[in-house]
């Protein structure tokens, strides 16, 4: 008996109008030299389904995983990569063949002792079901330069087994630089702020105070939740800053007087807008200035008057001092003794 096969796989039309896929086996046999056939079929149509569906599935799965802006690494239990898409390629210099297959702890070249240690540290507590985790460690690029990576990692399960971890990895390099600038420009404008002797405060658009340095506060004692006008209620103060606030104007520079409790101060204020409609309010306390001029003024109005005084007697000491010489002749020069003595009055005064 001589036998041959072969199959085909077809789509047929019903009479209901329904598409069905069918596999066709076809079997040629030679039975005592006659030649015979035998027709087998076989509805695939819900296999079929199945498979498209899975094939869709896996395009969608590897366009997603291939085009994604972070990078997306695949590990099994024991911590070998199964899997990396494009983007290491793009932060790191890595092409994907260089990592596929190799164990997470191998990696030296690509991450240190110390961060691969707390990488297979952070898979350990996966593994055990901790949870999605969160970490920062430092990789080296393939040109030696050094990235910070943002790591968050999360166990693959199956029938609540887990069977590998899901990692991805977000280059943060430039935000850690962005926010180590920030940082050292709100340190700056701590150390600024503390060390002005000027009391300052930001207003927001509500007129409430949400920054104050050590000197307001020294000075003024505001509570916590307070608007900038319960604290400094003065009208001429409060408008300007509602103008700032309100972008009718830009700045104000005035002074003005506000009294605390006993003691009056005379201040000069400096109010300013800010981005988000916020005012920056600087308060300067010229109060000693000010008395120190009002004493200047006085000392030199004092000064004056002396020597207007000075003056005075000056002109008046010119001709009294002839009328004494006047006398004293007078006097040698023998006179009735009822106007003698009024001569020597006048002869021995001194001006």
């Amino acid at each position: 008996m001589d036998i041959s096969e072969c199959h085909i796989e077809v789509d047929i039309t019903r009479e209901d109008g329904i598409t069905r896929h069918i596999q066709v086996f076809r079997r040629e046999v030679f039975w005592n030299g006659k030649q015979q056939y035998q027709t087998f079929y076989n509805d695939i149509t819900e296999q079929k389904k199945i498979e498209i569906a899975l094939k869709e599935s896996e395009e969608k799965y590897r366009t997603v995983f291939e085009s994604a802006n972070d990078i997306i690494i695949l590990l099994d239990t024991a911590g070998k990569i199964l899997d990396v898409n494009a983007r290491i390629k793009d932060v790191g210099g890595y092409g994907s063949d260089e990592l596929i297959g190799k164990n997470i702890g191998e990696l030296t070249n690509i991450i240190s002792k110390e961060n691969l240690s707390i990488v297979v540290g952070n898979l350990q507590k996966i593994l055990i079901g901790t949870g999605v985790l969160t970490y920062q460690i430092e990789m080296i690029k393939k040109n030696r330069e050094p990235i910070y990576l943002e790591i968050n990692a999360l166990p693959l399960k199956k029938e609540d087994k887990v069977v590998g971890v899901l990692a991805i990895l977000r280059d943060i390099t430039e935000r850690n630089k962005s926010e180590l600038q920030i940082r050292e420009q709100k340190a700056l404008t701590d150390r600024i702020l503390a060390s002005t002797t000027n009391a300052v405060a930001v207003v927001s658009q509500d007129r409430r105070l949400i920054m104050v340095n050590k000197t307001f506060e020294n000075q003024f004692k505001p509570a916590e939740g307070k608007e900038i006008g319960e604290i400094i209620p003065v009208s001429r103060f409060i408008d300007a800053i509602s103008q700032v606030l309100d972008n009718d104007k830009s700045q104000f520079h005035f002074e003005f007087r506000f009294k605390r409790g006993a003691q009056e101060r005379i201040l000069v204020a400096d109010i300013i807008t800010m981005q988000k409609n916020e005012a920056l309010v600087i308060l300067h306390d010229v109060t000693e200035e000010r008395e120190m001029q009002e004493r200047f003024y006085l000392t030199d109005r004092l000064a004056s008057v002396g020597e207007m005084a000075a003056g005075i007697a000056h002109e008046l000491n010119n001709p009294l001092t002839g009328v004494v010489a006047l006398s004293q002749l007078l006097l040698e020069s023998g006179v009735p003794d009822e106007i003698k003595e009024d001569l020597e009055a006048l002869a021995t005064c001194s001006f």
